[in-house]
């Protein structure tokens, strides 16, 4: 380092005379970057060398767990929407007609604590899907007490919840609902009038 520094500065001559300076002044810095490269090794050796420094800490506790799952699952076309008729009217001794524009949603039922979102994936059913597209129907000659009704069409799932459940030792309860019912409206003008009473 020293002999590197002082060629350049021979380059020029105006400068020789301060050449005598340059040992102290290189030595002083030579073992002020020594004690600094030491003190790092030696931070760094202490750092590695601390014991249990690298240990891991301790295992996250298990809190238990919960599962769901739709089971036991059967559909069914071609049936009315719950909840009633979206239209009816009466006219004793003479016909009447239905326009049907009451809109429809999805319902889903559900237990012990499982979401509907996730009853609804289950099912592949929609649970975002209304329907109001307007349908006409036309009753026959209605007899006295008589009705002519209207309601929508889809489809219905019948199933049962079954809950799984874990505490923090591993043992494992099951639970398993009643049966429920889901229904999911056609899309489309898709309805069933008929006279009732």
């Amino acid at each position: 380092m020293n002999v590197d520094f002082r060629a350049r500065l021979e380059v020029s001559p105006s400068h020789r005379k301060d050449l005598s300076a340059l040992p102290k002044v290189m030595s002083k810095r030579a073992r002020q970057c020594a004690t600094w490269v030491a003190g790092g090794v030696m931070a760094a050796v202490s750092l590695v060398a601390t014991p249990g420094a690298a240990q891991a800490g301790p295992p996250a506790p298990n809190h238990g767990w919960t599962r769901y799952e739709t089971i036991n699952k059967s559909y069914y076309q071609n049936i009315n929407n719950p909840g009633g008729p979206v239209a009816s009217c009466t006219n004793a001794g003479s016909t009447c007609a239905l326009a049907v524009t009451q809109s429809v949603s999805t319902t889903i039922a559900t237990k012990l604590g499982y979401s509907q979102s996730g009853v609804a994936a289950d099912l592949s059913f929609s649970l975002s899907r209304t329907v109001s597209a307007a349908a006409t129907c036309n009753s026959p000659k209605l007899k006295s007490g008589q009705k002519y009704v209207a309601y929508r069409v889809g489809r219905q799932a019948m199933y049962q919840i079954k809950r799984t459940t874990a505490d923090a030792d591993g043992k494992q309860t099951v639970t398993t609902s009643g049966w429920l019912f889901s229904w999911e409206p056609y899309t489309g003008a898709h309805i069933d009038c008929y006279v009732v009473g």
